[in-house]
């Protein structure tokens, strides 16, 4: 049994087929290689709609759509095509 270091308790695991979890600063890039792009194109597409609105009124439709995109598809896809970089030694098996 582990401990989470944020809440102090302990963590159980559900699978014994555990799959170590990549380093912090890999999920960081991965994070960074997914939502920058993502910001760019969400200002250019949503200027239309949210140009005249004030600051704080008009990032609300971009962060729905950013968080919605980044939850599915984009961080699973980008996942996947990273995953020899993310898991280099460990054996990922299908299914």
């Amino acid at each position: 049994m582990t401990t989470d270091t944020l809440r102090n308790e302990p963590v159980t695991t559900m699978s014994t087929n555990h799959v170590n979890e990549p380093p912090f600063w890999k999920c960081v890039i991965i994070g960074v290689i997914c939502v920058y792009p993502l910001i760019l194109l969400l200002r250019l597409a949503l200027a239309p709609v949210t140009g005249g609105l004030p600051w704080g009124v008009a990032l609300l439709p971009n962060v729905i759509v950013l968080s919605t995109l980044l939850t599915y598809p984009v961080i699973p896809w980008v996942t996947r095509l990273l995953r020899p970089w993310l898991y280099p030694k460990q054996r990922i098996e299908n299914g």
